[in-house]
């Protein structure tokens, strides 16, 4: 692997910009999960660097995750969509996982949700996992979770999230049997993501919603 090479290493952050938004022309022009796993591995690498590209990294990789759940969507009502077979479907799992890796390192790195970085949360959160209906509860758990850890205040107080965050836990946790059939992670990730949102609240108390969730 090139990026692997000390050398390359070296070499990239002096033209990591230019490369990044190759990889996101591309990208948005075909769906190859290579180019998402490629852009997952800079992002690990130089998370400090791309920090100030963090929401129009977050940005290109919704819009083209969005447009291509969508087109899985067609395809499984058509009765084509074959997974492990689906290179568009393979490359959404790959910028669903950047998106997770962009969340995680930049908040490892400054012990803090940066503006930018809390804007990429609420992309995810708000746009791009309602899109893909309930596919990935265990990214958002990660993601919340987060969030939660270095930014409590910052998360109680965005009324839009915690009641996303608790319509996700709703639906995941009210699935009729039939429903829930291949869910069962998804649920203890959901239960695992509230108790640390519960944990976190600065006031120490549950809110209406909140307690209905965990009686659930």
């Amino acid at each position: 692997d090139m990026l692997d090479q000390q050398a390359i290493q070296q070499a990239l952050p002096q033209v990591l910009a230019p490369v990044v938004e190759t990889i996101l022309s591309l990208n948005s022009r075909c769906e190859n999960d290579s180019l998402a796993m490629v852009l997952e591995k800079l992002v690990s690498m130089f998370a400090s660097e791309l920090a100030p590209f963090a929401v129009q990294l977050c940005g290109s990789l919704r819009d083209t995750a969005v447009r291509i759940a969508g087109q899985a969507q067609v395809d499984t009502d058509s009765g084509f969509a074959d997974f492990e077979d689906n290179g568009p479907m393979m490359a959404l799992v790959g910028m669903m996982r950047t998106i997770i890796t962009l969340v995680e390192s930049f908040t490892y790195l400054r012990k803090t949700v940066s503006p930018s970085v809390w804007r990429v949360i609420e992309h995810f959160v708000l746009v791009l996992v309602p899109s893909c209906d309930l596919d990935y509860v265990d990214e958002v758990a990660v993601v919340v979770d987060n969030a939660v850890t270095y930014g409590p205040m910052t998360f109680w107080g965005n009324h839009r999230l915690l009641v996303a965050v608790m319509d996700i836990a709703k639906r995941v946790m009210t699935m009729s049997d039939d429903d829930s059939y291949g869910y069962s992670n998804e649920q203890e990730s959901v239960l695992e993501m509230m108790e640390a949102v519960l944990l976190s609240n600065p006031s120490g108390s549950a809110s209406e919603g909140m307690q209905q969730v965990v009686q659930m």
